[in-house]
């Protein structure tokens, strides 16, 4: 079967602070001296990089902050022609609030001056997948527009990619945090997993002949992925509580039945979980026993905290800047985890 590859990264994420400002592989342009919010002043002036004044202006906040990590993807993959192959490219996007600071502005305008005079303006960014459309159509992409919740996006990819149902994906997650999102949506005991951050972080996964078709570079290989929810109902939406120990043993066992390839040949874990958390050690203790006691972790959301969204995206970022670092470092498991109970792996490759 064709490998999947990953060609390209864009990061614009307040959260993503393990990142070095010279690394050659991604553009980062958002976390350098920025605290858990992009301000206004950050976004337009990175926006503005890519597209003129008068085509942003009346974009909302998450659909800009997409475009941005969407555009630097682009911008690294080289000197390939989209709309030569728009048919056969798309988008896959995770969100955790989506569009909900935009909607809020919307009833807003209309409980202050009536329905009639709600905003037309903001109201196109009320739909879900609203950030999605914005950068597929500044793309001149056709193929998915697909805008998920609760599902790791990578593992999604990987899977239409496998069916060929897609020669090359953008693959995003994104979301905008306000105070008032913070106040109404977020429990105080989601931070058990650390502080929060906002933004965007988009990924280029093609196949691996479509990637020398068009001499696309090739920055890593997604070996495997598999992924599992809680089945009990003692965790609560937002995960604060943890992932079901049942759920870490049969997700990696199922992993391991599906892609026995890769048992012997996996060094590291990356973990989903804080260092310090009690997931962390039952985590440590399933895969110790599943995948052989010399297993080395690590647990970059130490250094994260909570990204939402991109708590798929964050880990498989720091698993990809390991490899590059460590010459003994050739397989990872990268573990992470979702709203609503869902759990998966991703196994990458130099």
């Amino acid at each position: 079967m064709e490998s999947i590859v990953v060609s390209s990264l864009g990061v614009f994420h307040t959260g993503m602070k393990f990142l070095e400002k010279n690394e050659a592989y991604t553009s980062v342009t958002a976390y350098q001296n920025i605290e858990k919010l992009i301000s206004e002043e950050v976004l337009e002036s990175n926006i503005l990089r890519y597209l003129p004044h008068e085509e942003v202006r009346r974009i909302d906040k998450i659909s800009k902050l997409l475009l941005i990590s969407g555009l630097s993807c682009v911008e690294n993959l080289g000197g390939i022609a989209l709309s030569e192959h728009k048919e056969d490219l798309g988008i896959v996007a995770n969100t955790v609030f989506g569009s909900m600071s935009s909607s809020e502005e919307f009833i807003n305008s209309a409980l202050s001056n009536g329905i009639k005079n709600a905003s037309p303006i903001i109201f196109p960014f009320t739909v879900p997948n609203a950030a999605t459309g914005t950068l597929t159509a500044k793309l001149g992409i056709n193929g998915f527009n697909t805008t998920i919740s609760g599902y790791n996006p990578i593992g999604y990819s990987f899977d239409l990619l496998k069916l060929k149902r897609a020669k090359g994906l953008f693959v995003s997650a994104f979301d905008e945090i306000t105070e008032r999102i913070k106040a109404v949506s977020i429990p105080e005991n989601l931070f058990y997993y650390g502080d929060y951050s906002e933004g965007a972080i988009t990924f280029f996964i093609t196949t691996d002949s479509f990637a020398k078709e068009n001499n696309i570079p090739k920055l890593f290989e997604i070996l495997a992925f598999e992924s599992s929810y809680n089945q009990n109902d003692k965790f609560t939406f937002d995960n604060s509580e943890g992932i079901e120990d049942e759920t870490i043993t049969y997700n990696t066992t199922e992993l391991l039945k599906n892609y026995p390839f890769v048992k012997g040949r996996i060094s590291h874990v990356i973990s989903a979980f804080p260092s310090w958390s009690k997931e962390a050690k039952i985590e440590e203790n399933i895969l110790k026993s599943l995948l052989g006691e010399s297993i080395a972790f690590d647990y970059p959301k130490d250094i994260t905290g909570e990204t939402f969204s991109n708590n798929n995206f964050g880990n498989v970022i720091y698993a990809f800047s390991k490899i590059l670092k460590n010459p003994n470092c050739d397989v990872i498991l990268v573990n992470s985890y979702d709203v609503g109970g869902h759990f998966s792996s991703v196994v990458l490759s130099k």
